[in-house]
């Protein structure tokens, strides 16, 4: 790492970020990707990311990863100014990218400062309108099932995007209610 990347500034600004999710991947502002991707690409386009390993709440979000003995190997990064975040495994190899919609109450310091303020669409359309239609899930142990989440599956990804509160029933939920979106392998 050379003294350039520490001071790397974004190549588009928060409020430029336009991306779009599909089955044939990840569009960012015109360009294509595929996940996993390399977290220096990310970089390129968000600037240099807050770094941090990814602690208890692993069995939770990366059940499989916890199985398969991954879950040490797991690093997040944040783009606080972007409301951007990933997870990545092995060096660098992105699997998950996340959008912070609504802060609600986040529960981890490694949440984004700011809330994502592109455009985030679904095959083409607002995320909202493909999320709405997901299956309606509960994630964590089974005894203690508080995490709600939409689930929607786009070919080899998925998204799943959470609830900020669980006072609802799923169907009754609308875009203000979303913390987060994600998109993952």
């Amino acid at each position: 790492m050379g003294l350039s990347d520490i001071f790397r500034k974004p190549q588009i600004a928060p409020s430029e970020t336009k991306i779009n999710l599909s089955a044939e991947g990840i569009e960012i502002n015109g360009r294509k990707f595929f996940l996993p991707i390399s977290v220096n690409i990310l970089e390129e386009l968000f600037g240099k990311a807050r770094i941090y390993q990814i602690g208890n709440f692993a069995p939770t979000f990366f059940p499989k990863a916890v199985r398969e003995k991954q879950a040490p190997y797991i690093t997040g990064y944040t783009w606080d100014k972007h409301g951007i975040y990933c997870y990545a495994e092995k060096i660098g190899s992105v699997f998950s990218i996340g959008f912070l919609l609504n802060h609600g109450e986040p529960d981890t310091n490694n949440s984004p400062k700011k809330k994502y303020q592109g455009i985030l669409n679904i095959n083409d359309d607002h995320w909202y309108e493909c999320v709405k239609n997901g299956d309606g899930i509960f994630l964590g142990e089974e005894e203690n099932q508080v995490e709600a989440y939409r689930y929607v599956a786009l070919g080899k990804y998925s998204i799943i995007s959470e609830f900020t509160e669980i006072t609802e029933e799923i169907t009754e939920r609308d875009y203000y209610e979303y913390s987060t979106v994600e998109f993952q392998l």
